[in-house]
C-alpha cells in the first residue's frame, strides 16, 4: 500500500492499519526476543488501544456537537430578538394640550394614538413629587396610575389621572415637582414589553416659558423582549 493510498483512507481504516502495524511489531519482538506471551493477549492489547480510540474519537464527536448546538441556539435567539425589537412601533405620544390639562379640577388627559399594530396591556402612569412621598419608591415620587386594557390598530384611546397631589394647595398653579414624568407601558403582539418614559417640563409650560423648550422629551425607551435569556434594548436621550 503506498503512502499516498493510506492519509487518503477513513480515519477508521487508517486505525485498523495501525493496529495491524503493532500488533506485527509485537509479535516480531516477542519472537526475537523470545518471551512467552499468549496469543490472547496481544489481542487483548490491540482491543483496549481501538476501544480507547474510538471513546476518544466520540468524546471529541460529542464536544464539537455540543458547541454547534449551542451556537445554533444562540443565532436563533438573536434572530427572534432583533425580530421582536423590530416589531416594535413606539407609541411617540406628543405633549398633551391646554384642553387636556383641567387646572381648575386639576386632572389631565393624555391622548394616546394607536398605530398600524394593537396595543397590549396598555398602562399610563404620572410620577412627580406630591403633597406626600411614596416610601416605597426609590425617589420619592407619588404615582397616578390609569389602566387602560388593549386597543386595535388605529384606535384612539384618552387616559385620564388625577393630578391634584401634584399641586400645591393654593390657587395659582405651582407644583411640587418643576418635572413630571409620564410613562406609557404597553405590550406587542409578539409579546415584547414596551416603556416609553416621557419628562414634562411642567412648571416651565405653566409659566409659558419658552426659554427652556421643549416641554416635552422622551427620555428612554426600553423593549423586553419575551425570548429567554436575551437581552433588554434600552435607549436613553439626553435632556433637552
Amino acid at each position: 500500500m503506498g503512502v499516498n493510498n493510506l492519509t487518503e483512507m477513513h480515519p477508521s481504516g487508517r486505525l485498523a492499519v495501525l493496529v495491524f502495524v503493532l500488533v506485527a511489531a509485537f509479535a516480531v519482538f516477542v519472537d526475537v526476543t523470545r518471551l512467552w506471551v499468549q496469543p490472547i493477549t496481544i489481542l487483548t492489547i490491540a482491543l483496549v488501544g481501538v476501544t480507547g480510540y474510538y471513546a476518544w474519537q466520540d468524546q471529541r464527536m460529542a464536544s464539537a456537537m455540543d458547541k454547534q448546538v449551542s451556537a445554533t441556539r444562540e443565532v436563533d435567539r438573536e434572530r427572534q430578538r432583533e425580530t421582536q425589537i423590530l416589531n416594535v412601533h413606539p407609541l411617540l405620544i406628543s405633549e398633551p394640550g391646554n384642553f387636556d390639562l383641567d387646572i381648575s379640577n386639576r386632572f389631565l388627559r393624555v391622548p394616546l394614538p394607536i398605530g398600524e399594530d394593537p396595543v397590549l396591556n396598555l398602562t399610563v402612569m404620572v410620577r412627580a413629587l406630591a403633597d406626600v412621598h411614596d416610601p416605597g419608591s426609590s425617589d420619592g415620587r407619588f404615582a397616578e396610575i390609569a389602566q387602560m386594557g388593549s386597543f386595535p390598530p388605529h384606535s384612539g384611546p384618552i387616559a385620564t389621572l388625577n393630578v391634584n397631589p401634584f399641586f400645591r394647595p393654593q390657587n395659582d398653579p405651582d407644583t411640587y415637582d418643576p418635572v413630571w414624568q409620564v410613562i406609557v407601558d404597553h405590550r406587542g403582539s409578539l409579546g415584547q414589553h414596551v416603556i416609553e418614559t416621557y419628562d414634562w417640563k411642567i412648571a416651565a409650560r405653566l409659566r409659558s416659558d419658552t426659554n427652556q423648550e421643549p416641554w416635552w422629551q422622551l427620555r428612554r425607551l426600553e423593549i423586553v423582549t419575551s425570548v429567554e435569556g436575551a437581552a433588554s434594548l434600552i435607549i436613553e436621550f439626553d435632556p433637552a
